[in-house]
């Protein structure tokens, strides 16, 4: 680990063993990383408009994220190449509630469809 980054833990931090210091800081990279990902797709969501950025999630509109996953060599690479083609169409922001609904029902819970 570089001495920088190794600095940029806290005190009580800097004392664990390197693989755990590792483990902090690219957790924390990474959530750093997502938030930016988020925020660039709008940062709220495009079905209810939740903002509180803990619960949104970059849902693939046309469905194929498992395969740019798999492209990507991961979810991490994946955010990394999207941030860094300035945030390309296809992708829309969703709280986790709605996100599932669409995964598993087809429909958002919010926008559920009359019975008739």
């Amino acid at each position: 680990m570089a001495k920088r980054q190794y600095l940029r833990l806290p005190p009580e931090q800097r004392s664990l063993p390197a693989q755990e210091r590792k483990k902090i800081y690219e957790a924390r990279t990474y959530r750093k990383r997502r938030l930016k990902y988020v925020i660039g797709y709008g940062g709220k969501c495009a079905c209810c408009g939740e903002t509180e950025l803990d619960f949104l999630d970059v849902h693939h509109i046309e469905g194929r994220g498992t395969l740019e996953r798999v492209q990507a060599g991961g979810g991490s690479n994946l955010i990394r190449r999207k941030i860094e083609a300035e945030f390309p169409p296809g992708m829309e922001v969703l709280c986790a509630n709605c996100h599932t609904g669409i995964e598993r029902l087809g429909f958002c819970p919010h926008k559920r469809p009359t019975r008739a």
